[in-house]
């Protein structure tokens, strides 16, 4: 198909030869960002059938790398990025990960007629899917048709780079529009993927199992005049796979497969510079199967478990700038569930008038009302809130302040488990060092020029003193033109 579409695009040409270099000049360009993190975490939770130990630490470092240059006057295109997180200490480290997600060469010829890819790239699809292929992409006026096809580089169920004496094919393409005011686009993709599975006989999760897939969408985007923006999608992937686990060592989960079909809508009015007003609707539906989760490190029983997680979103949400002061609006989402509706209404401010010289002050407030819709009892209602006062200016970002999410069991950060039995006294919770979970104090400060940028976020529990989270960040960034 690739070929096919290269003499398609000879055939455009005006000229025949096809020279990449034939009108090029020295001029190049290179846009490129370096960072490095580094995140520690603890959580302690006492309380029975937590798990074992009670205080469960990590620590890890993460680099992430991305470079974008150009050459032969824009026609020659390198695309780089990079991510890698490593556990360095701590008695619950978390899976190491090292992801280049685009390492690229490219090209445009024939005026840019045509566009031609080798290497890995991010290719358009439903789910996410990283290719090692190549990809050609021919322009004709306002119509844009691309085609790839490769091998798929990295696996979608635990973000784990797939060996390279495994081929898992990987193909599609993509039809787009572009007008001055419309954008749309169809697309279509197969791809295998793998994830592992239960091995009965060694008890740990060490069987690579492989799923096709063929996933499709299609979306569109219309400002039909300049104050509403109006856009929609649609999308179906049979059998995605992907993988569910919590951190803590007392529980193993994963998720062997998901079929997954969500359609989405949204709708944005903007009457005046200092007014915003928005409504989305969101429909999603995904058939999941647990492979297996066992309870106890010393009971080998594994226990399969399918269930269908659907949803319909109805939101819409209010933007004002009055009198300079910053912006301020409610919010309001309404979301149906086979077993109960619930019911999210809240509000934000962000105000950062002229006069207040660099000084702001950020608050927000949601309360979600659980509605019981038959015999199944539903959690218990949930608030949600922040606050902070901070300074914003010449590169510096700074927010001193606290916030509180109340769910069912706290805290948030506990490692009490109940497989999908999420109930007014027990909660569903897969991540003990989510960062702002529970109730806490926060510092969080952000600094960045034209080459450098640093920051740090500290969070300390205030249900637990023990408990507390930091995020350390530093790097920079380079643009240049010759």
């Amino acid at each position: 198909m690739i070929s096919t579409l290269v003499l398609l695009t000879l055939a455009q040409a005006d000229g025949g030869t096809v020279d990449v270099v034939s009108s090029a000049s020295v001029k190049a360009t290179v846009d490129a960002e370096v960072g490095f993190d580094v995140l520690g975490a603890n959580v302690v939770n006492t309380a029975a059938g937590a798990g074992d130990p009670a205080e469960m630490t990590a620590y890890e470092l993460g680099l992430h790398a991305r470079a974008y240059a150009t050459a032969f006057d824009r026609h020659g295109h390198f695309d780089l990025d990079y991510w890698g997180r490593q556990p360095i200490a701590g008695n619950s480290p978390n899976t190491p990960l090292h992801l280049l997600y685009k390492a690229e060469l490219s090209a445009d010829v024939l005026d840019k007629l045509l566009f031609i890819g080798l290497g890995r790239f991010i290719a358009p699809s439903a789910t996410f899917l990283d290719v090692d292929g190549a990809r050609v992409t021919l322009n004709l006026k306002n119509v844009h048709l691309t085609v790839f096809g490769g091998r798929r580089a990295i696996t979608s169920s635990d973000a784990s780079n797939v060996d390279l004496s495994t081929f898992l094919p990987a193909v599609g393409a993509t039809l787009s529009l572009t007008l001055p005011r419309v954008q749309a686009e169809l697309g279509a993709s197969y791809t295998r993927d793998q994830a592992p599975q239960w091995n009965p006989e060694t008890q740990v999760f060490d069987n690579l199992g492989t799923y096709d897939d063929v996933s499709a969408y299609a979306r569109v985007m219309a400002r039909p005049v300049d104050a509403v923006v109006l856009g929609a999608e649609i999308a179906t992937a049979p059998s995605a796979s992907y993988i569910l686990g919590p951190t803590w060592n007392s529980v193993e989960l994963t998720t062997a497969s998901v079929n997954l079909f969500y359609v989405m809508a949204f709708a944005e009015l903007r009457p005046h510079k200092t007014l915003r007003l928005s409504y989305d609707l969101h429909y999603q539906r995904a058939e999941l199967f647990r492979d297996g989760y066992r309870l106890d490190p010393n009971d080998p029983t594994v226990i399969a478990e399918g269930f269908v997680p659907t949803f319909l979103d109805n939101r819409l949400r209010i933007k004002w700038r009055p009198f300079g002061l910053g912006w301020l609006g409610p919010e309001a989402r309404f979301r149906a569930r086979p077993d109960r509706n619930e019911l999210r209404v809240g509000g934000f401010a962000d105000l950062a008038p002229d006069w207040g010289k660099g000084f702001c002050v950020r608050a927000s407030y949601t309360y979600e009302k659980m509605i019981q819709r038959f015999d199944i009892v539903p959690p218990a209602d949930r608030s949600y809130w922040s606050a902070s006062v901070g300074w914003r200016g010449a590169g510096l970002d700074l927010a001193l302040g606290a916030s509180d999410v109340e769910r069912s069991a706290l805290p948030v950060s506990g490692r009490v488990y109940t497989p999908y039995n999420d109930t007014p006294t027990q909660a569903n919770d897969l991540a003990p060092f989510v960062l702002q979970a529970e109730r806490i104090a926060f510092l969080r400060a952000f600094y960045g020029n034209a080459i450098w940028f640093a920051g740090v976020d500290f969070e300390q529990s205030l249900t637990d003193a023990r408990e507390r989270r930091f995020f350390a960040q530093i790097g920079a960034r380079l643009e240049k033109e010759w």
